[in-house]
């Protein structure tokens, strides 16, 4: 009877081992979890998804709040942004963890129209009650609009004087027409962006097209008959409305546009053209001279921005 005991016993070690194995194991599986589920780049990507989908009750509750106005810290701005520019390709580039402290670096793109912008940021997490939490999602910032500031507006109100609270991203300022945007240099803010964001404004790809349409129109009437007495000439030394020419190769290589330093958006337009045709120039004693081949024409002009559709008009202005 006792051989049949020892193998009872036996039996029972070989449980006991098994089920201890199998508590080691339970523990191990929940730590790796634990510690996976807990991660920062686990709140950091959590965030940005948050972002992505335009939910900003999600990505308040990841952290903190630095002060100042939240008034822009909603859903509708946040889709506003992902409009101006969707940010995709997330990636976390690089992950330090100091105890109850870390720091994530990441980039992400953001798809400005024609202009895609590659982002790099990085993130402080803090760790409380085994959860890691953002030392701040939002970042505090001063919007100056530098031009055409009268035509700016965030979701149709107008651009905040001081500082606000905003998710990074594409700055949600817009403008009342199509022909003038952010220049994409200063178009995103990001967790590390500035106490005070310059804004500078550009033609809109929309803008260039429409601009140099009306100066193509008004140039080709002005190397015609009848021709304003404002249209661009070589010099003074030349008679207004003599000049009876064609445009040599394409406008737009020869000018530049760019957004006027006043507060109403105007468009200015400067540069010269080549042109080939005839004119009258004027002698020393101002008699009217006839002359041929080609001139080198200088170019300038102002277009107030139209807010309809309306096509914009140049006002032509001496460059001598």
């Amino acid at each position: 009877m006792s051989a049949p005991r020892r193998l009872d016993r036996g039996w029972f070690r070989i449980a006991i081992l098994t089920a201890s194995a199998a508590v080691v194991a339970g523990v191990l599986v929940a730590v790796v979890g634990y510690r996976a589920g807990s991660a920062p780049t686990t709140t950091v990507t959590e965030y940005y998804a948050a972002l992505r989908r335009g939910d900003a009750p999600a990505a308040l509750a990841l952290g903190s709040l630095p002060a100042g106005p939240r008034g822009l810290l909603t859903s509708q701005v946040l889709a506003a942004q992902q409009r101006i520019a969707p940010m995709s390709a997330v990636r976390v580039v690089s992950v330090e963890e100091h105890g109850s402290r870390a720091s994530v670096r990441v980039s992400y793109q953001l798809a400005f129209p024609g202009a895609p912008h590659r982002v790099q940021d990085t993130l402080a997490l803090d760790r409380h009650d085994g959860r890691w939490r953002l030392r701040q999602v939002a970042v505090a910032t001063t919007l100056r609009v530098v031009q055409a500031s009268e035509r700016a507006s965030v979701l149709g109100a107008p651009v905040p004087d001081g500082p606000v609270l905003l998710f990074p991203g594409a700055v949600p300022v817009t403008f009342d027409t199509p022909d003038l945007d952010l220049a994409p240099s200063v178009a995103s803010i990001g967790l590390t962006g500035p106490a005070s964001l310059e804004l500078n404004v550009s033609v809109s790809p929309a803008g260039r097209k429409a601009v140099l349409a009306a100066a193509a129109t008004q140039l080709d009437a002005c190397l015609r008959a009848g021709a304003e007495p404002r249209c661009p000439l070589p010099s003074d030394r030349y008679v207004p409305g003599s000049v009876r020419a064609t445009v040599v190769g394409q406008l737009a290589d020869g000018l530049k546009l760019a957004v006027g330093a006043g507060s109403r958006g105007s468009i200015t337009i400067s540069g010269q053209v080549t042109v080939t045709g005839s004119w009258e120039g004027l002698t020393f004693d101002n008699a009217a001279q006839p002359g041929h081949g080609q001139l080198e024409l200088p170019v300038a002009g102002t277009v107030y921005v139209p807010t309809t559709a309306s096509a914009p008009r140049v006002i032509w202005q001496e460059t001598s």
